[in-house]
């Protein structure tokens, strides 16, 4: 393992020092790790003052939080900042609310095992999806873990952990969890217990203290615990525990399913609707496989996209009543007569996309000065380049919203 800037004096010299007194190279692999730099650019070093202090980090936020941080850093150069580690200290936040959540709906349930003693295909959608992307994704991260991308290994686990488990996963769990003790629930804490069992073996090489502790307590809800390694750094890898679980049909189904939820919440979110009103939709399918979808997971939909009713077409026609997107499968249109005045949003999303553009040349013209680019600090040149591309997004933003009202 070393810097860029020291392989002829340190990597190079070991090699001909070990061919010329060994006879052999002492070496085959060699890792290359970035050079970390501050805020500006400079590289830290003792003599200019401008380390972090790692213990001041852990204090603060976690060891786990500085670990992941520091990892999900690519090779390339680090320009870091205390900034940088709040990605390691929100994760490890939601992995661990996530495990409290999971461990209340475990709370006297003893039937948990590191292995999946159901047949995956006796499960309910939600389940078979959760198994068949956890394999993909161990699948990923072993591939990556095999050629040393240690941030792209744990940029896969970050996701699936934060996206698929805890923001999609737990949500499409919470109403069996919730219903009368019944052959559904148990299948459905069984797999709970199962993902968040694997996840903390995953990520413990990642976030070594918050899996171990996870784990410790879900051990005491195995049936089987007696028999688990006495730490978690002594558990097996789960690669060979799961290689039986891919399943396409589950993982399109619930794309679709996302995409529904998902696209009435992006619309709901541009014309500034509150969650709490319930509105009706209308899905326009090109395919009978989203149509089947999307009427199977019917109590999901409304769910989760807060609709008091939908109707899934093949043939429909837009009025001034209704505003939508097109997706792949589908077109979603969502009814907004009475709860949106659609004059008067138009008018306040122009009136801001106008404002947006004169704030996007006035940068423009600050970033087209060779002057300002090149005298002033590197920070502030960044930080005027990062307002810039933020202006632009939220400009599309805008031009996404006005699309609406075509």
């Amino acid at each position: 393992v070393t810097a860029s800037e020291i392989i002829f004096f340190w990597v190079s010299r070991m090699v001909m020092a070990g061919l010329e007194f060994m006879g052999e190279v002492p070496f085959s692999r060699i890792y290359i790790h970035g050079t970390v730099r501050d805020a500006k650019g400079l590289k830290m070093s003792k003599s200019l003052g401008n380390s972090i202090d790692p213990m001041e980090v852990i204090r603060e936020m976690g060891a786990d939080a500085l670990r992941y941080s520091m990892i999900m850093l690519s090779s390339q150069d680090v320009y870091l900042s205390r900034e940088k580690f709040e990605v390691g200290r929100n994760f490890t936040n939601k992995l661990w609310n996530a495990a409290r959540f999971v461990m209340m709906q475990l709370e006297g349930f003893t039937g948990g095992s590191c292995r999946l003693d159901a047949d995956p295909k006796t499960l309910p959608l939600a389940s078979r999806w959760i198994l068949s992307v956890l394999e993909a994704r161990t699948r990923e991260a072993e591939k990556y873990l095999s050629e040393f991308g240690l941030a792209q290994a744990s940029e896969i686990l970050y996701h699936f952990t934060w996206n698929d488990f805890c923001d999609w996963y737990i949500e499409l769990a919470k109403p069996a969890l919730a219903a009368p003790e019944g052959e559904e629930k148990e299948k459905t804490r069984k797999v709970l217990f199962y993902v968040l069992e694997k996840i903390c073996r995953l990520l413990h090489p990642f976030a070594p203290f918050v899996t171990e502790e996870i784990w410790l307590n879900l051990k005491a809800c195995a049936h089987e615990g007696g028999t688990w390694p006495e730490s978690l750094m002594l558990a097996s890898w789960p690669s060979a525990e799961t290689r039986h679980c891919q399943d396409d049909t589950a993982e399109k189904s619930l794309e679709i399913l996302q995409r529904a939820v998902s696209g009435i919440r992006d619309l709901r979110a541009n014309l500034n609707i509150p969650p709490s009103e319930k509105l009706q939709a209308v899905f326009l399918c090109r395919e009978t496989f989203a149509a089947e979808v999307l009427d199977a997971a019917r109590a999901e939909v409304l769910r989760l996209a807060r609709l008091e009713h939908f109707e899934i077409r093949t043939d429909f026609e837009k009025s001034k009543s209704y505003v939508g997107n097109s997706y792949p499968d589908f077109d979603a249109f969502l009814r907004v007569e009475g709860v949106v005045d659609m004059e008067k949003e138009r008018d306040r999303l122009q009136k801001k996309k106008a404002e947006k553009e004169r704030y996007i040349q006035s940068l423009e013209k600050k970033m087209a000065n060779e002057s300002f680019v090149k005298n002033a600090p590197a920070d502030v040149v960044d930080a005027e380049r990062e307002k810039l591309d933020e202006a632009r997004r939220v400009l599309a933003a805008y031009q996404e919203q006005l699309a609406l009202f075509c």
